[in-house]
């Protein structure tokens, strides 16, 4: 918000000042609202469209050392800033999907505003305990995991945080 606030005023001031010529003051100064643009348009997208668009992807893999069908689930990045009716309605896709096994690659949550981890972790904790796969729910430490790793899987839904070691 701040840089588009300076683009958008630097161009101001540029077409006020006599410092270019008219041509190339006009040149600048529009291709610095572009930008500003630019930047609005992506904190838009990165804050009010991209984290509701929910990918799922279904691929089949195919082995002869499996004999049953394995349905397996990989997660990651939730990194929700308040966990709420998106995140349920996520783990209501994921319970339909009746995983046996869901791998989570990083970053469970970064709270914003008044939310904390120790407000919103439970509330994540619940969803995860819906889940119930039979071969369990299994994590590794993304970069804003720091504050939850190391608690046990009780704590986080069910949820197994692997740190270089043997199953």
């Amino acid at each position: 918000i701040t840089f588009p606030a300076i683009f958008i005023s630097s161009a101001f001031i540029l077409l006020m000042t006599k410092s270019l010529p008219r041509p190339r003051r006009s040149g600048v100064a529009t291709a610095w609202l572009g930008v500003s643009l630019l930047l609005i348009g992506t904190r838009i997208y990165a804050t009010h469209i991209e984290p509701h668009h929910l990918q799922t992807r279904v691929i089949d893999i195919y082995s002869t050392k499996v004999s049953e069908p394995l349905t397996i689930l990989h997660l990651s990045d939730i990194q929700s800033a308040g966990i709420g009716s998106w995140e349920a309605q996520v783990f209501e896709n994921i319970r339909r999907l009746k995983p046996d096994l869901i791998l989570y690659t990083g970053d469970l949550l970064q709270p914003l505003g008044g939310a904390t981890v120790d407000s919103e972790l439970p509330k994540l904790a619940a969803l995860f305990a819906t889940v119930k796969p039979p071969l369990g729910i299994y994590a590794v430490e993304g970069e804003s995991d720091t504050a939850v790793v190391d608690l046990p899987p009780g704590e986080l839904g069910g949820i197994h945080f692997l740190q270089s070691e043997d199953l």
